[in-house]
This record gives structure tokens, sequence and C-alpha cells, in this order.
């Protein structure tokens, strides 16, 4: 598992697709490293493209504590933690 948990744009450069590329290029390398799962807490007004533009679903909460038991991880409050399964 390979945890996300910020990612920042500069206001000049926002909506030019920067971030896509970043996290296509970033999955690549976990894929090459073996890591199968990345998981980042998404906030409300960005859930949307995490989950419908970059292929990310959202947890239970059952499933973040099931998670948090063996990994350390990132949380902010009003955040929804998502994740994305990294097939070979």
């Amino acid at each position: 598992m390979a945890e996300l948990p910020l990612v920042g744009t500069g206001f000049v450069h926002r909506r030019q697709g920067m971030c896509r590329l970043l996290v296509t290029e970033l999955e690549k390398m976990l894929r090459q490293v073996g890591v199968r799962r990345l998981v980042l807490p998404a906030v409300p007004e960005l859930l949307p493209m995490w989950t419908a533009s970059l292929g990310f679903h959202a947890m239970t909460r059952s499933d973040v504590m099931e998670m948090a038991v063996e990994h350390a991880i990132m949380s902010f409050k009003g955040t929804t933690m998502c994740q994305k399964t990294l097939l070979a």
C-alpha cells in the first residue's frame, strides 16, 4: 500500500491536467515496485475528481479502520479516504 496524503497545484497551473499526469506517472512507478493499492484523503469539493475522473473509490469507515490497524495513515478532518487498486 502507498499513501498520497496531499496533492497541491499552483493557482496558475490549475485545470491543465497536471494532477492527472502526476497520478498516472506515480501509479506506473508504484506498480513497478509491487504496490497494489494507493490511498488518499479527499476533500469534499475534489471527491468527484478523485472518484469519477481518476478511478478512486471512497472507502467505508470499516475499511479505513481495518487499514489503520496495519498501517499508519494521514487522516484529515472532513476528508473521505479513497483507494485505488493498482493492477500489474
